[in-house]
């Protein structure tokens, strides 16, 4: 986060970009890349909590997962466009 928000604000001032937005942008694709991550801490404990395997995490999960990150980037790609 703390990388990628070095970034991508100045680089959203200087195009005149909103800042809300693209904080929130930074944050959901931080969010969904934690959740899609089966190596991630909360993965590992998820999956060792429920006596399944990662794989098995990343299978059942991923699907689920999916409908939320379409959902999202269309609508941030469509606040962009709008918003200009």
């Amino acid at each position: 986060c703390a990388i990628s928000m070095a970034v991508l604000v100045p680089m959203t001032q200087s195009m005149g970009g909103d800042m809300l937005l693209c904080a929130g942008a930074i944050v959901s694709g931080i969010v969904a890349s934690c959740n899609a991550c089966f190596f991630a801490s909360q993965a590992t404990l998820a999956a060792s909590a429920s006596g399944i395997t990662n794989d098995d995490y990343a299978k059942t999960s991923l699907p689920l997962q999916a409908v939320p990150f379409v959902l999202s980037s269309a609508a941030y790609l469509a606040a962009g466009v709008l918003m200009q």
